[in-house]
């Protein structure tokens, strides 16, 4: 007699990963990185201004937020006119910060900080929209993917299948070919890297061939599931190929008036190719690579293949 196979939900199967620790950075940031995060003008900027669109839109102003860190998103959510905010914390020390916050900056009494494990959690009632920023360049060592889906499913057997708006609604992943310098004063490191979107490493960075777009990411349906691409990248300039740049574009909010998005870039990821590539206008590359929302950075790097 065949066993019987059991059906992990998408939270169970996210924390079944054998490297998944207490101390990963994906769900327990400690509260000295939180600052770093507040200075991110565009994070700050785009989100505020996502909240700002879609909770006046909302019938019973009813928000959610996953993961809240020092609160500031479930803040903003209070500005843009929400009646009652939940937000959820799992590091209790980082939720009483999160308490005396919101109450320094005169919301507490419309937002409840509970501290619990946002994979778990479930309002006490509907809501009308769930934000969660736990995004990472490519998607990768985060949370964001699993934490939507399993909230998904919880929610949809609690209170029926009319899902919340989610903050963001959807993420583009995309890959270019580049000619990044390696060299740092001397010292050869072929090593991933990070480049401030808005402040693009010109003189260290350059681009070889157009971005392709390899997945759009909807958290109304998205799964934890490989994001595999394989594919030429259309060579446009003169160089060597030493790595594949990995931009990520989140869709936070669509405008009522249909008259855009609202819009927010991670870091931008340099992943170095096994070996560098000479190449030249008119050519192409064949790439490949394959990893999981959430993984490590390595995976995405041992999976990279280039002919």
């Amino acid at each position: 007699m065949s066993e019987a196979k059991s059906e992990l939900s998408p939270g169970e199967a996210f924390e079944s990963k054998s490297l998944r620790s207490e101390a990963e950075l994906g769900r327990f940031i400690p509260e000295h990185y939180h600052y770093q995060m507040l200075l991110d003008e565009a994070r700050m900027r785009g989100v505020w201004e996502a909240l700002a669109t879609v909770v006046p839109q909302s019938k019973n102003k009813r928000v959610l937020e996953l993961g809240c860190g020092t609160g500031v998103l479930s803040f903003y959510a209070a500005q843009a006119g929400a009646e009652q905010v939940w937000c959820v914390e799992r590091q209790p020390g980082l939720a009483d910060r999160a308490r005396e916050l919101l109450e320094q900056n005169g919301v507490a009494n419309r937002v409840s900080v509970v501290t619990g494990d946002a994979f778990t959690y479930l309002p006490p009632e509907p809501v009308d929209v769930v934000v969660c920023e736990m995004l990472h360049s490519a998607l990768l060592r985060e949370s964001q993917v699993a934490m939507i889906a399993a909230f998904r499913q919880r929610y949809a057997e609690r209170f029926g299948p009319q899902l919340p708006i989610f903050v963001p609604q959807a993420s583009l992943l995309g890959v270019e070919p580049v000619a990044c310098d390696f060299d740092f004063f001397g010292y050869r490191a072929a090593l991933p890297l990070f480049e401030d979107p808005g402040n693009l490493l010109s003189e260290r960075i350059r681009p070889l061939g157009p971005v392709v777009p390899y997945r759009i990411v909807d958290y109304n349906n998205a799964l934890v599931e490989p994001l595999a691409w394989q594919g030429a990248l259309e060579i446009d300039a003169a160089g060597e190929c030493t790595g594949l740049r990995f931009i990520t574009r989140n869709v936070l909010a669509l405008r009522p008036d249909q008259s855009g998005v609202v819009e927010w870039m991670n870091q931008n990821l340099v992943i170095p190719l096994p070996a560098p590539q000479t190449v030249a206008p008119g050519q192409s590359l064949q790439a490949g690579f394959a990893y999981s929302p959430g993984d490590e950075i390595e995976a995405l790097a041992q999976s990279l293949r280039i002919a």
